[in-house]
């Protein structure tokens, strides 16, 4: 559709088990106070072990821009008021 855009980035995590960086371009939308909000659906299934074992690890990349940020995975009625 005409006029619709979709922001995307590129979420880096560290590997669980393996340690090594991992990268995934994601989906993601404005937040409350300047945070981005991810869309990082693994297709419905609430897996997420990367960003739980490491959140501290977590980069995201947009063009020109590199930022290290902390990992919060929302969850119940948090979740729904986003």
């Amino acid at each position: 559709m005409p006029g619709l855009g979709f922001n995307a980035l590129v979420l880096a995590t560290i590997g669980r088990k393996s340690g090594l960086e991992r990268q995934t371009p994601v989906g993601w939308f404005p937040g409350q106070d300047d945070s981005w909000l991810i869309v990082a659906s693994a297709a419905g299934a609430a897996r997420y072990h990367n960003l739980a074992a490491h959140p501290d690890q977590v980069w995201i990349e947009m063009p020109g821009r590199m930022v290290a940020v902390t990992a919060e995975q929302l969850h119940g009625a948090e979740r729904d008021q986003t």
